[in-house]
């Protein structure tokens, strides 16, 4: 089971949207919205709604 305090971040990185939960990876993608919609899916999963802090840097 999920923390009730979890956070999901995301980060861009070289042009691919990666998705952590609690700092271990969740999962890659290769739009914002689709990680969005990803997060969105596993929040349904959840006990207790999670954070979700959103980092834009592209390194490229």
């Amino acid at each position: 089971m999920i923390a009730p305090d979890s956070t999901f971040t995301l980060r861009l990185r070289h042009g691919i949207w990666r998705v952590t939960l609690n700092g271990a990876f969740f999962a890659d993608y290769r739009s914002e919205a689709d990680a969005r919609d990803g997060v969105a899916a596993a929040q349904r999963h959840l006990t207790a709604p999670a954070k979700l802090i959103l980092i834009e840097h592209d390194g490229i």
